[in-house]
């Protein structure tokens, strides 16, 4: 039991995330990521509802001149909304893999121990589904 204890205490060990890659960074990165993919959103929606608002009134007042820029606006408002889902993907991913980080802690030893030990290491794992 020591043995596979030890085993796994090593194996966690090898597994450390990079330098400067802490849980952290990876949810200060989901934040910003899910910033960037709500700004996205929002914009994209603008321009097709502006768009679609704007090129509808440009029909009924008989201006052809400036219909055609409103149907590029709009029709450019998808594809900038629509980049925002990958966005929000990648923001998910950088949470979970914050939510399952390994921690290593070092534990002030139990009293009564011989003062050998200062500190001894701990491990632990979180997950949510």
């Amino acid at each position: 039991m020591v043995l596979i204890g030890c085993a796994l205490l090593l194996q966690g060990s090898a597994q450390m995330p990079e330098p400067g890659k802490t849980k952290e960074y990876y949810y200060n990165k989901s934040e910003e990521l899910r910033r960037e993919a709500w700004l996205k959103l929002i914009v994209g929606g603008g321009m097709m509802i502006g768009g679609a608002l704007g090129f509808i009134s440009s029909l009924d007042s008989d201006s052809g001149s400036s219909s055609g820029v409103l149907a590029i606006v709009m029709l450019g408002g998808f594809p900038v909304a629509l980049t925002s889902v990958p966005t929000f993907v990648k923001a998910s991913k950088y949470e979970k893999r914050a939510d399952m980080m390994v921690q290593f802690k070092l534990q002030p030893p139990p009293p009564g121990l011989p003062g050998v030990a200062r500190q001894i290491p701990s491990v632990g794992i979180r997950i949510q589904w």
